[in-house]
């Protein structure tokens, strides 16, 4: 038992440790405070790690613990050395609303969101690890290729699976998983799972406590945790959860960087973005939102034209060359590229396509149980404070934003042949589930009265 934990816990804290000394290398100082940079390390020090072991078995290393540890380890050492002789903190400020005295309902408000966190992490941490893997297509899909890279360690071999142009983040986290517990375990590889998702709320949290308060931060995780379909996917072996994650945190990087005009959020920014492409295989098309969200936040700074071009540049070099890295190996092994999906469709009627699915995000937002009422809350925030919208930037982007992710999976549902697949209840509540965190988000700011959020 001892043993299965230590090695859990050296899966665990390698990445986060490893991700937390790059950021420190990047912001020359925490985050803002300890606890987000960890979280926001976590994701991208396991995002180095599987582009690390993706190499190595490009080069026909074995997947061994020292092969994996070492020369992370070393690089970690070299970024400790070089952290240590910065002496000043990060440029950032972390702002703070002049707030009254909380009243008796707000206490009891933050209170009483505070233990349903609690309680809802509790049920994701229990049934976790109460059930090994369980779920046919995660078996399918991921499972079975990474117990394959776990025990052969050959690329490839994963011919033989089906999905040969899936990318493969989250198989080589759970053989790096499989690989620190120095035993293949099908309960204690999920762990990663939950974790993920307690990163991601992390940074949920800060991101509204930067913008609000304390009280309407410990709203909005309340109203994420209180989504059964995200609850339920951050138990289970698929890829929901890690791209929710490596989705949502590049847009609140993007827009902490309009706050803070500090270059390290855009190349945060594009790493996490980069791990995505390697995460699913619609994180390609994520990618055109992130660069349209970024010429607009460009285009709202007086900056010149030139010092605009170096900015998109900082963010939008580490996201191409992560993609290009599994593309390239794609290719050369002849595997499938995008499953035939990304091919056009002979002309349908467009017309009744569209009618379909947009009848098909109406059903799934307000007549899912998937969701809680969330969405229905969201459209009447939109209603009675539509005001807050047009005069907070933030809220602005974040519309914006979540309009982007609907109208893109509207139009790849309208011209390719991915439409079959994508617009049935189940697939189509997972894809949702990848911007889900917007609707919370915006939730809290439609609703929260303060002069910060302006």
């Amino acid at each position: 038992m001892i043993e299965n934990i230590l090695g859990a816990a050296s899966g665990l804290l390698f990445p986060a440790v490893l991700g937390y000394s790059l950021i420190l290398l990047i912001f020359k100082g925490p985050l803002f405070n300890s606890l987000l940079t960890l979280a926001l390390g976590f994701g991208l020090g396991l995002g180095i790690i599987t582009q690390w072991m993706l190499f190595l078995l490009v080069i026909h290393f074995p997947l061994t613990f020292w092969n994996i540890y070492i020369p992370l380890s070393l690089i970690l050492a070299v970024l400790y050395l070089f952290s240590r002789h910065w002496k000043q903190p990060a440029t950032l400020s972390w702002k703070h609303s002049e707030e009254a005295r909380n009243t008796f309902l707000q206490n009891l408000i933050f209170l009483y969101s505070a233990v349903f966190v609690s309680y809802q992490l509790y049920f994701i941490f229990y049934n976790t690890l109460l059930l090994p893997v369980y779920t046919w297509d995660g078996i399918l899909a991921i499972v079975c290729k990474s117990k394959y890279l776990y025990y052969n360690g050959q690329l490839p071999g994963l011919k033989l699976f089906t999905g040969t142009s899936y990318p493969l983040h989250v198989e080589l986290s759970l053989t790096w998983m499989a690989i620190t517990h120095r035993a293949w375990d099908d309960q204690m590889i999920k762990i990663i799972f939950p974790v993920m998702f307690v990163c991601y709320l992390v940074i949920h949290i800060y991101f509204l406590k930067y913008f609000t308060n304390r009280q309407w931060a410990a709203v909005g995780a309340a109203l994420l945790c209180s989504a059964c379909f995200l609850d339920f996917h951050a138990t289970i072996e698929y890829r929901a959860i890690f791209l929710l994650y490596y989705n949502i945190v590049p847009v609140l990087l993007l827009i902490f960087w309009h706050k803070q005009r500090h270059d390290g959020f855009l190349l945060l920014a594009g790493l996490l973005a980069g791990f995505s492409t390697f995460t699913k295989l619609e994180a390609t098309g994520h990618s055109l939102i992130y660069i349209i969200l970024l010429w607009i936040l460009l285009n709202n700074l007086k900056l010149p034209l030139r010092e605009k071009f170096q900015k998109f540049i900082r963010f939008f070099l580490p996201m191409l060359l992560i993609y290009l890295f599994f593309v390239t190996i794609k290719r050369t092994l002849h595997f499938s590229f995008m499953e035939g999906r990304e091919a056009l469709l002979i002309p349908v009627n467009y017309f009744d396509r569209l009618r379909q699915m947009i009848k098909g995000f109406a059903y799934n937002f307000y007549f899912s149980t998937n969701w809680n009422i969330l969405w229905f809350i969201l459209t009447v925030s939109f209603i009675k404070n539509g005001h807050r919208i047009k005069d907070c930037f933030t809220t602005l982007i974040l519309t914006v934003t979540l309009g982007m992710y609907i109208v893109l999976y509207i139009g790849v549902g309208l011209l390719t042949q991915a439409y079959a697949q994508l617009f049935c209840l189940e697939n189509l509540s997972r894809a949702i589930l990848h911007f889900f965190p917007l609707v919370p988000l915006l939730i809290v700011l439609t609703n929260f009265d303060g002069s910060k959020t302006k």
